[in-house]
């Protein structure tokens, strides 16, 4: 669901929430799987090792030198202002387990960072999943071809916030630069047929309708399917379907995006600070 407003002239996303969203408790976590979109928060049960070795092969540490943290972290929480034993610039290692149900049947899970300073490796079972450069953009890593079903996987993130004179900001920044998972981290558990991204664009409002365009973004990892996009348009204050489109799509690409035109909405309810009304599309 996307919460959105009626302005003449501009549009505000006002809130995304994605279907059924859960917070694990236990390390080892095993996943509940169902049809639609899930989220899981992975903020807890990391381990963190200070160790800037290059790959997982050249980890030595023992199980007792792991300590025990929750994102977001930062090894720099103290030592940036203080003189001994100074700010340190250098890599770490995270590490996290989940468990994949044997009946998880057909779907693709990805890793979701927020933000890693300032590069950053995903391992998952020893196996290089993907890595990403720059610490205050988020990323994602589909990681469904390294995970096993029924077992406990292996999540291992090396962070690394090191002098490199080629990214920005470079050692010369006023700004202490914080080395570690610095946000938040999720796994998004999806079909093979999903919806990766949503645009809703308003180019004409006035007080007697406003037009509604919705940019569809669609993945496909599996066969070539026919499916159906369907897309409502909910009035927040008295909860009244105001538009609705029906579209079928046959998914022959991996990634595809179309654009849906919904019928107009008489008579919109405009936002305005002294009337902030929003709107809803399912």
């Amino acid at each position: 669901m996307i919460r959105f407003t009626f302005v003449v002239g501009l549009i505000f996303v006002a809130g995304i929430s994605l279907c059924a969203s859960f917070q694990p408790q236990a390390n080892g976590d095993t996943l509940r799987i169902g049809d639609e979109r899930q989220v899981y928060s992975l903020d807890t049960n990391w381990k963190y090792l200070q160790d800037d070795a290059a790959t997982v092969g050249e980890l030595s540490a023992t199980k007792a030198q792991w300590v025990d943290v929750t994102l977001p972290h930062t090894w720099n929480a103290f030592d940036a202002v203080d003189q001994v034993p100074g700010y340190r610039r250098s890599a770490g290692w995270y590490r996290r387990e989940i468990v994949i149900p044997e009946n998880a049947g057909d779907h693709r899970f990805i890793l979701s960072f927020e933000g890693v300073n300032l590069k950053s490796w995903i391992f998952v079972n020893g196996q290089l999943a993907g890595e990403h450069i720059g610490g205050y953009v988020g990323f994602e890593v589909d990681i469904t071809t390294f995970l096993k079903k029924g077992a406990t996987n292996e999540i291992l993130v090396r962070a690394d916030n090191s002098y490199d004179i080629d990214l920005i900001p470079s050692q010369k920044a006023d700004f202490f630069i914080y080395g570690g998972i610095t946000r938040n981290v999720w796994l998004k558990i999806v079909p093979l047929h999903s919806i990766t991204r949503i645009v809703i664009r308003t180019p004409k409002v006035s007080a007697n309708a406003a037009e509604t365009r919705c940019d569809v973004a669609l993945t496909n990892r599996g066969s070539t399917a026919n499916k159906s996009v369907v897309t409502a348009i909910i009035q927040d204050k008295n909860h009244k379907e105001v538009g609705r489109k029906e579209t079928t799509v046959n998914l022959t690409k991996e990634s595809e995006t179309i654009t849906l035109t919904l019928p107009a909405t008489k008579h919109p309810m405009l936002w305005s600070p002294s009337s902030p009304s929003l709107y809803t599309m399912t």
